[in-house]
């Protein structure tokens, strides 16, 4: 390499580097409530910047956050506690890409599957999948998350079980509803009135901070027959940073495509469900599994109450003949926002199968009307072992406060 071509290389990198460390503004982010870092914080407020990496430097003690822009939306981890009401303030840069992230994701076999820490965290079913052989073919599905996984690896959810052939993962559909004059089953697929499936994935994405995916999915009427879009709903799934649990957020919006109103009727069970591991079919007695929320300690005593969440758990390596309750277990727990429609929303807490779903209509029924939306949030927990009270409330509090930021100085001087 010349001289002139060493210099030129030289002043190209010095440039670059300049350009990424020039301030963008000044950021204030405040938090009502203490924080212990097991969620990022994830502010409602958009700010007007490309997507990227960034980097937040503390004005006063020169902290150093990474921080990742998606969609306008900041995303950054704490580096330590944060104490009630505190605020700080922080001048961002943008930084260059890492070459290597700890999360990744990649379509295997038409569906999309993400790790973080070399660990899976869940696959995103994209692809129709067919049922078993001799089952009713109204049992196709896609738009599902299956399998998802503990933080060990272990498959906590089951699709196409021989008992319900309609339940997959996790998934969403509502069991009665009216549209006009015609009542529609999108969970029973078998009576051929609804079904649910994929429709397109609009982005995937990882970076320093979280990873995720916007896929939209399709409420269909008389699938087989005269196919016709009811519900479009659009599902925003990010990634959290965690050592010890699998966490990720889903955020669901079903906007009503009818041409008229949809009665989501009341029910006794339809909505947001989770539908666990064969090997946990059966009573605790029978199974081991075993189901609580935040409240009860007991799927009897937790059925058709609010819940601001609940928490299954079962046995996760195969055992001969009856259920060991010693045996190594690992679970779930799915949050329910605060600020979800009829919050805290009623739950169905199956009595003998591994199966539970958030309920709004337990009680009465809704109406979606035309161009309507319906905004819906949920985060999911996995774990092996036991999770601990402490940290659910820790959790709870981080994902039910809202972080406030303010975005001062222009971007563009």
């Amino acid at each position: 390499m010349t001289l002139l071509s060493r210099f030129l290389l030289l002043t190209f990198l010095i440039t670059s580097s300049v350009q990424a460390e020039d301030s963008l503004g000044l950021v204030t982010i405040h938090s009502a409530k203490a924080r212990a870092g097991h969620l990022l914080m994830t502010p409602e407020m958009k700010l007007d910047l490309p997507d990227g990496e960034y980097e937040l430097r503390d004005l006063d003690s020169g902290l150093r956050l990474s921080t990742q822009i998606v969609n306008q939306e900041l995303y950054v981890s704490l580096s330590n506690p944060w104490t009630t009401r505190k605020e700080k303030r922080f001048e961002i840069v943008r930084k260059s890409p890492s070459p290597e992230s700890e999360f990744q994701n990649r379509v295997k076999d038409g569906n999309l599957e993400f790790r973080y820490d070399k660990r899976p965290v869940l696959t995103y079913n994209i692809t129709t999948d067919e049922p078993p052989t001799g089952a009713n073919p109204l049992y196709r599905k896609s738009g599902y998350l299956h399998p998802v996984y503990s933080p060990a690896g272990h498959v906590l959810t089951d699709d196409f079980p021989a008992d319900h052939y309609h339940q997959h993962g996790i998934f969403h559909a509502w069991v009665k509803t009216t549209i006009g004059t015609k009542e529609v089953d999108f969970w029973n697929q078998a009576k051929g009135e609804g079904t649910v499936l994929h429709h397109r994935l609009q982005n995937r994405f990882a970076g320093s901070q979280t990873a995720g995916f916007d896929t939209e999915l399709i409420h269909i009427m008389a699938p087989e027959k005269s196919p016709r879009t009811i519900l479009k709903e659009l599902w925003k799934i990010r990634i959290h940073p965690h050592k010890r649990y699998n966490i990720w957020q889903l955020k669901s919006e079903q906007s009503n495509d009818s041409g008229g109103d949809v009665t989501i009727n009341q029910y006794h069970y339809g909505g947001f469900a989770f539908r666990g591991r064969s090997e946990w079919l059966g009573t605790f007695q029978q199974s081991g599994c075993e189901m609580r929320t935040d409240h009860e300690d007991s799927r009897e005593n937790g059925n058709h109450k609010s819940a601001r969440w609940v928490v299954i758990s079962g046995p996760v390596e195969s055992n001969e003949g009856d259920a060991d309750h010693s045996m190594p277990r690992s679970g779930l727990v799915i949050m329910s926002h605060p600020q979800n429609f009829r919050s805290p929303q009623k739950v169905r807490l199956h009595p003998n199968k591994p199966y539970f779903c958030f309920c709004p209509v337990v009680d009465e029924e809704f109406v979606l009307k035309q161009g309507q939306t319906l905004l819906l949030n949920y985060l999911v927990i996995t774990f092996d072992g036991q999770i601990s009270d402490q940290d659910l409330q820790e959790i709870w509090q981080e994902y039910s406060t809202n972080i406030e930021i303010t975005l001062s100085k222009p971007i563009h001087e």
